[in-house]
């Protein structure tokens, strides 16, 4: 693990970046200000765990050896800054307490005089600064910060650094040490370790090898524990990876970044799925990423394309890909043809339908999970989501330029299912008739008027209507889609 860190032979920016990387992982919902002319003089923010709805503020310094004067000013200058972003800003500044890290000893006359002083003294120095010109309001405001009980203005010195540096050492090891190498190496041997298993498998089969070794559980044990290790000390993701029979599915998970699937001849596949660590991991380690797609390839789906790009629907597409993700993931990627899987993350809301018969009564009300998406285009809406009971599922596609689109519901198999729990769908789809109207409504709140049904044969015979509960489904029907004109009345 890294020694002691030399905090004065590091450049300026690297000792920024180490020590608010140090904070971030200590901190993980802090977040960081890019310079700019609006910052404010704000380094980091992090929500306030005392005071509700603000934000404590570091402010983070290069200095390693003793203050000079000018170095004062600068912290002075700072502090002045996010107070007139309190008072200045709109909407102001939702200033908590303050932090100046630094990674200098504090000296005795440092800590016990000058920045002891130096709230005040910058606070005294803005009200009788006539460029400035602070209102009584503003001057109030800032007293009443100043004042509040329990404020906090602290410096966090080289003990401070010390100390993250010692709890987070991968973080020192990866910017000064060459982890960042390391972690691409573990990577590697990664896929190497299958690819070996799989070749070794195919020399035995075919007897062209006579002591070829397969990787034994025992030894990819130790392989996977030592490469783990490595995989860990990333400071900005965490690694999460299998090796299956074959390619399964890779979803959405909370904090997921990125996924790679390496998949062997045999099929056999190595997944991986990378997770931020942190609120800033993203933009203290950017993914580049550049895609053509290979249009003239014979497997590529035109009418796929122009779904995806209008409506944001999913797109399996052969295409070149470039892209620079953590731990040299990206590298099987780059320089050749791969099949991507492309969709857009999507809005999601609770929605309640229902059909208002043309006798006045109304099916069972059935309560949808829906995603909202849109392509990259932006001209079309794709809604789509579940029933409570997973048997039938919404879909509507809608063209923001024409005012054109489609809706239906499509059911899953019921065959052997208990009829007492797909009765409500069945219920649900029958009334979907000529003459009735489909209603909608928020989780909570009134139905209002969605759709007038087209002319249509209902779903279901009515024979359906006389099973009793606990009763088994032994027929299946189709459910239809339908087109409508216009929604300017929705």
């Amino acid at each position: 693990m890294p020694g002691r860190v030399e905090w004065s032979e590091l450049g300026g920016d690297e000792a920024e970046t180490v020590v608010a990387n140090l904070l971030y992982s200590e901190r993980r919902s802090s977040t960081r200000v890019r310079p700019s002319r609006g910052d404010f003089g704000i380094d980091v923010l992090d929500p306030s765990k005392r005071e509700a709805g603000k934000y404590d503020v570091y402010q983070i310094k290069r200095y390693a050896k003793t203050l000079t004067a000018s170095q004062k000013k600068e912290i002075e200058k700072s502090f002045r800054r996010v107070l007139v972003g309190l008072v200045r800003r709109e909407p102001p500044v939702p200033l908590g307490d303050w932090y100046l890290i630094a990674p200098v000893d504090n000296t005795v006359d440092n800590q016990l005089d000058w920045f002891h002083s130096m709230p005040d003294n910058v606070i005294n120095e803005m009200f009788e600064d006539a460029e400035l010109a602070l209102n009584e309001d503003e001057k109030q405001r800032i007293t009443a910060w100043r004042n509040a009980p329990e404020r906090v203005i602290k410096w966090e010195g080289r003990a401070f650094c010390e100390t993250l540096a010692g709890e987070y050492p991968y973080v020192i090891d990866y910017y000064l040490h060459g982890g960042a190498a390391r972690l691409r190496s573990a990577v590697a041997e990664m896929s190497a370790i299958l690819r070996r298993d799989v070749s070794a498998g195919e020399a035995l089969s075919t007897g062209t090898a006579d002591d070829v070794a397969l990787v034994t559980p025992a030894e990819i044990s130790s392989h996977l524990d030592r490469i783990f290790k490595v995989l860990d000390t990333d400071p900005h993701f965490r690694y999460e990876f299998s090796i299956d029979l074959e390619p399964g599915e890779i979803t959405r998970r909370d904090g997921m970044i990125a996924a790679t699937q390496e998949i062997q001849p045999d099929g056999r596949t190595l997944t991986f799925r990378v997770y931020q660590r942190f609120s800033e991991s993203q933009r203290e380690r950017p993914i580049p990423f550049r895609l053509r797609f290979a249009a003239e390839d014979a497997a590529f789906d035109e009418d796929a394309y122009d779904s995806w790009r209008k409506y944001g629907t999913p797109l399996s597409a052969p295409a070149e890909v470039d892209i620079d993700l953590p731990g040299g993931l990206g590298a099987p990627l780059s320089g050749g043809l791969t099949e991507v899987l492309l969709q857009s993350q999507g809005e999601d809301y609770a929605a309640r339908f229902r059909v208002r018969r043309s006798d006045g009564t109304y099916s069972p009300t059935l309560t949808f999970s829906i995603t909202a998406r849109t392509g990259p285009e932006q001209t079309g809406v794709w809604e789509s989501g579940t029933d409570e009971s997973g048997y039938l599922t919404f879909d509507t596609r809608t063209d923001l330029e024409t005012r054109f689109g489609t809706w239906g519901f499509t059911r899953a198999r019921i065959v052997g299912e208990e009829i007492d729990a797909v009765l409500p769908c069945i219920e649900f789809l029958q009334s979907i008739a000529t003459g009735n109207v489909l209603e909608v409504a928020q989780r909570v709140g009134p139905f209002v008027d969605y759709r007038e049904i087209p002319s249509h044969e209902a779903a279901f015979p009515r024979r359906c209507h006389g099973l009793s509960a606990g009763t088994v489904c032994h027929s299946d029907f189709d459910v239809y889609a339908s087109p409508y004109p216009g929604f300017d009345d929705c």
